[in-house]
């Protein structure tokens, strides 16, 4: 069986409207939504010693992914992230660094992350420092952008360790995209995945662009939609499948996961 981890950021999505707080972050989810997909899955970041790294923590366990390499800061406070949605769509508004923008990786830690299949982590978990450690534990590893296609600077600096680059660009149309995609190939990823909100998403691999529309649902929240696709993808992808079908079951995956509230549910009031 294939095994993927998630490594770097978390934080507490904080539904203002109903007061209610979710677990989250690109990392967490894509190692909990990988794990709903029938894979072994890890994570590992910095939580705080508050209720909040506490529910961070109880919720990774109940999902059955492996926390043994969590980091939990004493003195600091959980990161969050306080969102709104309007009509379905989620909209971040002020956030809090916290614990998990303190994670570093220990040699230990790099060992440990050997063990998997491939390795999950974006722009949002501060590991620029150990961004070459982390590719040599690395068999694949997948980074997801977000929508920073401007930083230039950032994303040439991280793209050569990069098996798999994950962007959401929702405006761009696709003149654009294979116009992206020449300035990302000079790096030789394995593949690139696009992600666009309504629009769908798009893979490039092998020298060929593949398109899959989105599966219309009656959306209650998108949070962690894009998550949601790009850990089914991965683990389609690593277990054989082809491009396009890993990219319909991932497409079919997210829709359900806008089903419910949160990232992968487990609210808490507060």
């Amino acid at each position: 069986m294939k095994r993927l981890i998630g490594v770097g950021d978390n934080t507490l999505d904080t539904y203002t409207h109903i007061r209610t707080q979710f677990p989250g972050g690109n990392a967490l989810n894509v190692a909990v939504l990988a794990r709903r997909c029938g894979v072994d899955s890890a994570y590992i970041g910095a939580v705080g010693d508050d209720s909040g790294g506490d529910w961070i923590l109880e919720s990774l366990k109940k999902e059955g992914v492996e926390v043994s390499h969590c980091k939990i800061l004493k003195g600091i406070k959980n990161s969050y992230v306080e969102v709104s949605i309007q009509e379905g769509e989620r909209f971040f508004e002020s956030s809090f660094k916290g614990a998990s923008s303190l994670l570093e990786l220990s040699q230990e830690d790099f060992r440990y992350i050997q063990n998997f299949d491939i390795v999950h982590t974006s722009i949002y978990s501060g590991l620029e420092k150990q961004i070459d450690e982390l590719r040599r534990a690395s068999k694949i590893l997948s980074f997801d952008f977000s929508n920073h296609i401007d930083d230039k600077s950032y994303i040439l600096n991280i793209l050569p360790y990069v098996d798999i680059p994950v962007f959401s660009i929702a405006e761009m149309d696709f003149d654009q995209i294979k116009s992206l995609t020449e300035e990302l190939t000079r790096f030789k990823p394995e593949l690139i995945i696009f992600t666009q909100g309504k629009k769908g998403s798009w893979v490039y691999s092998e020298k060929e662009f593949y398109h899959q529309p989105i599966v219309k649902i009656d959306t209650v929240d998108t949070l962690g939609a894009g998550d949601a696709f790009i850990a089914n993808f991965l683990v389609n992808w690593l277990s054989g499948e082809s491009v396009p079908k890993s990219m319909q079951q991932a497409s079919e995956f997210a829709a359900r996961n806008c089903e419910l509230q949160g990232a992968f549910g487990y609210g808490k009031k507060y």
